[in-house]
């Protein structure tokens, strides 16, 4: 039976020389095969580029659209800046320009997808645009959830902006940037429904403000890019920073993400203090019980930090034993003192954890050793 509606089901299992052949049988053919050919538009740098005119005629059946610097050679800014065009269905937008790409036509574009729910937009080795142009034209999409801005550099008030112009933020990538009080007040609203916080190079991200990110977003499960001092984790006051034992009897801040799966933080501040500090530390982390990967130093081999996790089982590290779906541990840039009762428990309580990365030791001999031991069972060590 050739009706309509079982046309439009079939397009969806056709490739796309399939979907243009029966789109020229007939005019009705064509209304049913054409918008599925034209709904994913690739004009990335390897992609079979479809045609300009086709483009300009499905516009408005284009859902996702993939723009990067050599689409310039095909003088896409011309029907960017198509008075008429108009992508009242475009849901994914990325713009990945790493050559000069005039920042008028992309603004274009977003200005004509009220829709977007999607934008990726690298502009990274390009010319410097103006803040104040990009910002202005996020009211045009509100609804977008998915947010990653490489390159742009943008200033604190600019993000701040950004973030109060969207309704509902589920994923943040910024690298880098210039994230700070103003950006966090604005992100605080979005606590509830952020999945993917990414704020890469970001000095302005203060540990109290990742203290409360950890405290507030229930459904984030990938946090990275920032610091984190042992005395906000374990609810110590500024003045109290010297304290003894006697005040970590009281009970370590609320941490809610516990659905996070990736967490990359460096926790500092722990040079000179007790072991207990440590083992309070090891028992918040091992609250997030989906963990797969956990990153806890500076990240970095170039520079030696000796404040940060100490990874022993005098200092606690066995309580992340619990964390059955653990595979990848960094603490790159802090050299460890471990022995081998330290490795032998990586191996044997830890199944999952198959790559580490950093200095077992600062002893080169003794760290070899303990590489051996890792290499044997199988795990890595970077």
């Amino acid at each position: 039976m050739d009706l309509p509606e079982i046309r439009t089901a079939v397009a969806r299992f056709l490739g796309d020389s399939d979907l243009a052949a029966a789109a020229l049988v007939s005019k009705s053919w064509n209304a049913n095969f054409a918008p599925a050919l034209y709904s994913v538009i690739d004009l990335s740098r390897h992609a079979k580029q479809p045609s300009q005119e086709g483009i300009a005629a499905h516009a408005e059946t284009i859902r996702k659209l993939y723009l990067s610097s050599s689409t310039r050679m095909l003088g896409i800014e011309s029907w960017c800046l198509n008075k008429q065009l108009e992508f009242p269905a475009l849901k994914d937008l990325s713009l990945k320009v790493e050559s000069y790409f005039p920042l008028e036509p992309q603004l274009d574009i977003i200005h004509k997808s009220p829709g977007l729910r999607n934008l990726q937009w690298n502009t990274r080795g390009c010319d410097p645009y103006s803040s104040s142009d990009i910002c202005n034209f996020f009211k045009y999409c509100p609804l977008v959830e998915h947010l990653t801005l490489n390159g742009m550099l943008l200033k604190d008030e600019d993000l701040s902006q950004i973030l109060d112009n969207c309704h509902q933020i589920k994923l943040l990538i910024l690298v880098p940037s210039e994230f700070g009080e103003q950006a966090f007040r604005s992100l605080v609203r979005h606590f509830a429904y952020l999945r993917v916080l990414y704020l890469g190079s970001c000095a302005g991200l203060s540990s109290k403000m990742a203290q409360q990110i950890l405290k507030s977003c229930p459904n984030l499960t990938l946090f990275r890019g920032v610091t984190l001092k042992a005395q906000d984790i374990l609810g110590i006051a500024e003045d109290n920073a010297t304290a003894d034992e006697t005040i970590l009897h009281q009970q370590p801040q609320d941490w809610v993400c516990t659905n996070i799966h990736t967490l990359r933080v460096f926790i500092h501040g722990l040079e000179g203090k007790p072991r207990l500090w440590h083992k309070r530390i090891f028992q918040q982390l091992a609250k997030m019980k989906k963990l797969v990967s956990l990153t806890i130093g500076p990240g970095t081999s170039r520079e030696a930090f000796y404040d940060g996790l100490d990874l022993r089982l005098d200092a606690g590290l066995d309580t992340l034993s619990s964390l059955e779906h653990l595979s990848t541990l960094d603490f790159n840039g802090i050299p460890q003192h471990m022995e081998e009762r330290d490795v032998r428990l990586m191996i044997e309580g830890m199944p999952s954890l198959t790559e580490l990365s950093g200095i077992l030791h600062h002893d080169a001999e003794q760290c070899s050793k303990l590489e051996r031991i890792l290499g044997e069972s199988g795990r890595q060590v970077l």
